[in-house]
């Protein structure tokens, strides 16, 4: 049995590069999706505090195959929300 989906933990310890991202979407069939772990720079060491450099680098080089952007639209507006509502 294959599985359709896989979360990446290896986004949660480090910055993929676009060449990374590129080798993982070139493994799999188009259909095939990814799960993005946020990297623990945002979430853990910085607590979703003055992020924006490294959630611009983050999109970016996940743009570069547009399956790993599908639905970080709403991602995004659920992070944006959640921050507010944890920091004021």
């Amino acid at each position: 049995m294959k599985l359709p989906t896989v979360e990446i933990n290896n986004t949660f310890y480090r910055m993929p590069k676009p060449e990374v991202v590129d080798s993982w979407a070139g493994q799999v069939g188009p259909e095939f999706r990814f799960a993005v772990k946020a990297p623990r720079r945002i979430t853990h060491i910085k607590r979703l505090r003055d992020v924006a450099d490294e959630t611009s680098y983050l999109l970016e080089v996940l743009a570069e195959v547009p399956r790993f952007i599908r639905g970080f639209s709403r991602f995004r507006g659920l992070c944006a929300r959640s921050a507010a509502e944890r920091f004021g």
